[in-house]
């Protein structure tokens, strides 16, 4: 019986946060790829958005914003489920705008490793 976790795609423009994702998921089983912005984030889902099943996505990132991989993704026929993390203050007011994007859940930066955890076994259905 094969136990492996779905993979999971890492948009994150800072190295050190992504790299505690990426610990944190490994830890349970997760495969991990890491991108720094949005552009590299898009191509790499591109390429693999057979074996990604979730993405994880800051909002404020150089080149291409949280937003606008949203919508690419979205336009080219995916529904992977998208996980947005952000220290911005207003992420609350924000919301809204992403929501359209469903499937879709937020967290503030900084959380805490059991609530990553539950929001991806959520979006995963797991």
């Amino acid at each position: 019986m094969d136990d492996s976790k779905p993979d999971v795609l890492i948009i994150d423009d800072e190295p050190s946060i992504a790299a505690l994702i990426e610990l944190l998921l490994n830890r349970l089983g997760h495969k991990v790829h890491r991108c720094g912005n949005g552009v590299s984030g898009l191509e790499y889902w591109q390429a693999h958005r057979d074996s990604i099943r979730i993405v994880i996505l800051d909002i404020v990132m150089p080149r291409l914003d949280g937003l606008g991989v949203i919508a690419a993704l979205r336009s080219q026929g995916g529904k992977i489920p998208v996980l947005i993390i952000s220290a911005v203050p207003d992420l609350d007011a924000r919301q809204s705008q992403y929501r359209i994007y469903s499937p879709v859940d937020f967290l503030a930066k900084p959380f805490g490793p059991l609530e990553l955890q539950s929001k991806v076994n959520a979006l995963l259905g797991l």
